[in-house]
C-alpha cells in the first residue's frame, strides 16, 4: 500500500496533470470492484500481483504504443488546428482586428491564462501593450515596458523564443510587473527579416502542466505568419 493515497486517487490526480497519461493499475488486493473502479476512472489495463514479468511485457508494449498513438493524434490536431489558425490571422487586414485575433488564437491553441501582444513604440526605444487576455489583465493595455532588463524586451532585443517555469531567477532580465503566481511562460519574437513587429507572450497560472517546446514552437508558426499579416496592414 502507498502511504497516504490509493492507487486509484492516483491515477486521478495524474490524469488531471496528463489527460493523456496511460496507466496500468497494480494490485495485491484486487477486487472486482476495484478493476471495474481503476477502469471507470481511466486505467489502460489491471495487473493482479504476484505476476511473471513475461505475462506484464505484453501489457506495457500495448501500453506504450496506445501512449505513442495518443500523442501523434494530439500532435496531428495541434498542427490542424495551428493551420486553420495562421489562415484566419493571415486573412485579416485591419491591424487592431489581427491583434485581437492574435491574442485570441495563442489563448486557444496553448490554453494559456494570460496572453499579451507587445508592439514597438514610435521611437522604438520601448514595447507597448497592444492586447491582453486574462483575468484582470486589461488595466495594462497600453502599458510602456522598456526593452532593457524585461522578459519581453529580452526577447525582442535577442530575436530569440525563450520558455520559462518556475521562478524566473535569472541576470538577463526581471519581471516588469511580478507575478509569483506564473507557473510556466513563453516569449516568441514577431519579426519580418531583421524587423522586430512585435512579442507573443503566455502564462500558465492554474494550468495544471508547464508549456512545452512543441507549443512554443507552435507559436513561433503562429507569430511568423502574424508578422507578415500585421506588417502587411501597416502599408
Amino acid at each position: 500500500m502507498m502511504p497516504e493515497i490509493d492507487g486509484i486517487t492516483l491515477l486521478e490526480k495524474a490524469l488531471e496533470i496528463d489527460p493523456h497519461v496511460v496507466a496500468i493499475i497494480m494490485t495485491g488486493q484486487g477486487t472486482i470492484q476495484t478493476a471495474v473502479d481503476a477502469m471507470k476512472v481511466g486505467a489502460f489495463d489491471y495487473v493482479l500481483k504476484p505476476f511473471r514479468l513475461a505475462t506484464l511485457l505484453p501489457t506495457l508494449t500495448r501500453a506504450i504504443n496506445t501512449r505513442r498513438l495518443r500523442l501523434e493524434n494530439l500532435q496531428l490536431r495541434e498542427t490542424v488546428a495551428i493551420y486553420e489558425l495562421c489562415q484566419t490571422i493571415a486573412l485579416t487586414l485591419d491591424e487592431q482586428t489581427l491583434i485581437s485575433k492574435l491574442a485570441d488564437a495563442a489563448l486557444q491553441q496553448t490554453e494559456a491564462d494570460e496572453v499579451s501582444i507587445l508592439l514597438p513604440t514610435t521611437t522604438g526605444e520601448e514595447l507597448y501593450v497592444a492586447a491582453v487576455r486574462g483575468e484582470n489583465r486589461q488595466r495594462l493595455l497600453g502599458e510602456h515596458v522598456p526593452l532593457e532588463e524585461t522578459i519581453s524586451g529580452w526577447v525582442a532585443r535577442q530575436r530569440v523564443p525563450l520558455l520559462l517555469t518556475g521562478e524566473v531567477n535569472d541576470a538577463r532580465f526581471h519581471s516588469f510587473w511580478p507575478h509569483p503566481e506564473i507557473k510556466s511562460a513563453i516569449s516568441i519574437p514577431m519579426q519580418i527579416g531583421n524587423k522586430l513587429i512585435g512579442t507573443i507572450n503566455i502564462n500558465a497560472i492554474d494550468r495544471p502542466r508547464p508549456f512545452t517546446l512543441g507549443q512554443m514552437k507552435a507559436l513561433t508558426i503562429l507569430a511568423s505568419t502574424a508578422a507578415a499579416a500585421l506588417e502587411s496592414a501597416s502599408l
